[in-house]
């Protein structure tokens, strides 16, 4: 059984960012993301101040509070770290996640987990999505954000990819 983790989370990791005065609403782009049905991942790549976060937070914020959010950075290349920010990501929308997390032989922490906390996720009774925003390497403006939408019932099937 995990112990607490062996780093401090940092909850500023775990929430989107607030909203600032003067923010362009990306309305058109959020209604044609929630559009698409059955969507398992949904990747948003631009250069830096785009508005890539931006507009992730807003489309949170109309998702609901089944949303988690993570925000990585180059010290979260690592297996367990990256992990232990999903499952308490994850914890905060569904307390579950991370007392399955927390469950996980410590011994076992890193990748070879994953299939083992999958499982443990699949026993979360609702719909979450979770948002990872991630920092390039050796920078502190951001690159790219990658937004994941799924739930326990749909994880089983890779989305289908357009051109």
């Amino acid at each position: 059984m995990l112990s607490a983790p062996a780093f401090e989370l940092l909850s500023s990791k775990l929430e989107p960012p607030a909203d600032r005065p003067g923010t362009v609403a990306r309305t058109a782009l959020i209604d044609r993301t929630a559009a698409l049905p059955g969507r398992l991942v949904i990747a948003v790549v631009a250069p830096p101040g785009y508005g890539k976060t931006t507009f992730l937070a807003q489309w949170a914020k109309r998702r609901g509070p089944r949303v988690a959010w993570v925000s990585c950075d180059d010290g979260d290349n690592d297996p367990a770290t990256l992990l232990t920010y999903l499952a308490a990501a994850l914890g905060r929308v569904e307390p579950a996640a991370w007392t399955a997390f927390r469950a996980l032989p410590s011994s076992a922490m890193g990748i070879a987990v994953m299939p083992d906390f999958m499982a443990a996720l699949r026993s979360v009774p609702a719909p979450v999505s979770v948002v990872r925003r991630s920092y390039p390497s050796g920078s502190t403006r951001r690159k790219s954000s990658v937004g994941w939408g799924s739930s326990n019932r749909s994880m089983k099937k890779p989305a289908e990819s357009r051109s």
